[in-house]
């Protein structure tokens, strides 16, 4: 099912590989929760993404490169 948004976001990918069924729910939450935590680096001024988070962010998109491409 082809992304029809000029724009798209890291959710409409995501509902894409849910709907196509690439992944499953709970790929579809962790790749949620990866977004959330670039999110919260990239546009969220009300604090800093701790260390952990940033560890977690790397390691899952590590992760997720290897086990869909």
């Amino acid at each position: 099912m082809p992304i029809k948004k000029k724009e798209p976001t890291i959710n409409d990918f995501n509902d894409a590989l849910k709907n196509a069924v690439v992944i499953d729910i709970p790929g579809m939450r962790q790749i949620q929760r990866l977004a959330d935590i670039r999110n919260l680096c990239e546009h969220n001024k009300h604090r800093e993404p701790t260390k952990d988070e940033v560890i977690e962010l790397v390691d899952g998109a590590e992760k997720l490169c290897k086990t869909l491409f």
